[in-house]
């Protein structure tokens, strides 16, 4: 199950989370660079990650062991850790060439987080063009072929 962006972006309203294109003033990034705002002040996030429960139910529970395994394989989140500069994604995740570039801006480190269960359980086509991401090391990422997509 997959939940869009759209559908992210229209329940963070109903939830009064504030969306932004400033990946500074985020704490998650969806697939097309638009950032979940942290409500950043004096370089300090009013906001704790755990917000995004509005966001992912009824579909995914907050009390299921594997809930942050299953935000990340249905949304596609990038979770960002401003206090480290880090974006934390599910192993094997890949990103859309606008999480990559908002992470770039960032010059944030990615660091595969959580491991998937099962590595073909979530397969999904993205509009934008996917990379891969090698742990720890953004300047890894290359594009995808087309083989590569099609497995």
């Amino acid at each position: 199950m997959k939940i869009s962006d759209q559908e992210l972006k229209e329940r963070a309203v109903e939830g009064e989370l504030t969306l932004t294109q400033d990946p500074a003033e985020a704490i998650f990034l969806l697939r097309d660079g638009t950032g979940i705002s942290g409500e950043m002040e004096m370089g300090v996030r009013g906001l704790d990650h755990n917000s995004v429960t509005s966001l992912v139910e009824p579909e995914i529970k907050s009390g299921d062991p594997n809930y942050w395994v299953k935000v990340h394989a249905a949304t596609d989140l990038v979770r960002l850790v401003p206090e480290t500069n880090t974006a934390l994604i599910l192993e094997g995740q890949a990103l859309t060439l606008a999480q990559r570039r908002a992470i770039e801006e960032l010059d944030a480190t990615v660091e595969p987080y959580l491991k998937r269960p099962h590595q073909n359980t979530v397969r999904h086509s993205v509009s934008q063009s996917v990379v891969r991401v090698s742990p720890y090391n953004l300047s890894d990422i290359s594009m995808n072929s087309e083989r590569e997509r099609e497995r």
